[in-house]
C-alpha cells in the first residue's frame, strides 16, 4: 500500500492509477489563485510603467516614435497574455492534473513567482512521486546513431530558416530546436546535453553565424540549446487511455524556453550594447526585441513539437525496449 498522509492508495501498474494523487485542498487552490491574480495585475502595472517610459523618451529622440512605440506596445500585451497563460497552466495544473512529475510543479511555481506552490510540492508527499526523470540510462548505438540524426537536422533546418524572409518586428522562427525537442523526448538527459553542447558549439564555424565576441557567441548559440536538455526531465508520459498528457507537453516545452530567453537577453546585451535604438539601453532594447522572437517560438513550439512526438513516438517506444533489455 501507498500511504500519502491518512490517504491509502492502492499500487497498480497502471501510470494513472499509482500517480492519482490530490496535492492540494480547495484552500491551497484558492490561496494560490490570489496570488497568480497579484502577480497578473503587476505585470500589467510593470509593463504599463515601461511602456510610458519608454514612449517618454522616445519622444524626446523624435526618432521613428510612431513604429518603435507600437512594436513596444505589442511587447507588452504579449508578455502579459504570456504570463496569464502560464498563471492559469498552473491552477488548472493544481485543480485537475494527474502529475508526472513534481518538478513539473515546481517548476511552474518559480516560473509564476509562486513560491507557495513551491513550498506547498517540497513539503508535501516526499516519496511517492519523482522530482524529475533524472536517472540516466546506458549508452546504446541507438544513442550515437540518433544524436548524429539530431545534430544533421539541427544544422539542416537552421540553413533552412535562414532562407525564410525576416518577418515583422525582426521575427525569425528557430525551428533547429525541434530535432532536440525530439531527442529529449526518447532519451533520457545525458544524450540531450552532448548533442546541445555540439551543436552549439559547431555553430562558431558556419559562416552565417554573427559574432561580436566570445561572450556574445557562448550566450546566444552554445548556451540557448543546451536549455532543451530540462524538457528530458519532465518529458510527457501516457496515461491509462494510452496518450500523452497534453499538459507534460506544454511543461516539456515551457521550461526550456525560458532558459532560451534570458540567454538571449544577455546576448542582445552584449550584441547590441553599442547601437540599441534611440531612447533605449541595451537591456530594455534586447528585453523588447526577444520578447516577441521567442514567444513566437513557444507558439511555434507548442504546435510543432507534440504533433511530431505523439506521432512518431513508436521510436521512444522501441527505444525503451533496446534500453531496458
Amino acid at each position: 500500500m501507498s500511504v500519502l498522509g491518512n490517504k491509502k492508495l492502492p499500487i497498480k501498474k497502471n501510470f494513472d492509477a499509482f500517480y492519482k494523487i490530490k496535492y492540494f485542498s480547495l484552500t491551497n487552490f484558492v490561496i494560490s489563485a490570489i496570488i497568480s491574480l497579484i502577480v497578473e495585475v503587476l505585470a500589467i502595472v510593470a509593463t504599463v510603467f515601461l511602456v510610458l517610459k519608454i514612449q517618454e523618451s522616445l519622444k524626446i529622440e523624435n526618432n521613428n516614435f510612431s513604429g518603435r512605440i507600437s512594436l513596444i506596445i505589442i511587447t507588452a500585451f504579449l508578455i502579459n497574455v504570456f504570463v496569464l497563460l502560464n498563471q492559469s497552466l498552473k491552477l488548472l495544473l493544481l485543480f485537475t492534473y494527474q502529475h508526472s512529475f513534481k518538478g513539473q510543479l515546481l517548476f511552474f511555481g518559480i516560473f509564476t513567482i509562486d513560491f507557495y506552490t513551491f513550498t506547498m510540492v517540497l513539503m508535501k508527499d516526499k516519496k511517492t512521486i519523482p522530482f524529475f526523470s533524472f536517472k540516466p540510462e546506458k549508452w546504446i548505438i541507438f544513442d550515437y546513431v540518433f544524436i548524429a540524426l539530431c545534430f544533421a537536422l539541427y544544422f539542416a533546418l537552421g540553413f533552412v530558416s535562414s532562407l525564410v524572409p525576416q518577418l515583422p518586428f525582426f521575427i525569425t522562427i528557430t525551428i533547429k530546436f525541434i530535432p532536440l525537442f525530439f531527442l529529449a523526448f526518447i532519451c533520457d538527459w545525458t544524450k540531450v546535453l552532448v548533442c546541445s553542447v555540439i551543436c552549439g558549439g559547431f555553430e562558431w564555424f558556419f559562416p552565417g553565424t554573427f559574432i561580436i565576441n566570445v561572450p556574445q557567441f557562448i550566450f546566444d548559440y552554445w548556451v540557448p540549446p543546451i536549455g532543451i536538455t530540462f524538457a528530458a526531465l519532465i518529458k510527457p508520459s501516457r496515461n491509462d487511455s494510452n496518450s500523452f498528457r497534453k499538459l507534460d507537453f506544454i511543461l516539456f516545452i515551457s521550461a526550456p524556453i525560458l532558459w532560451i530567453y534570458f540567454s538571449r537577453v544577455i546576448a542582445g546585451v552584449m550584441f547590441w550594447s553599442t547601437f540599441p535604438w534611440p531612447g533605449f539601453n541595451a537591456w530594455t532594447y534586447s528585453l523588447v526585441f526577444n520578447s516577441i522572437n521567442t514567444i513566437v517560438d513557444y507558439v511555434v513550439f507548442l504546435i510543432v513539437v507534440p504533433l511530431i512526438c505523439s506521432n512518431l513516438s513508436l521510436f521512444k517506444d522501441k527505444y525503451k525496449s533496446i534500453t531496458y533489455k
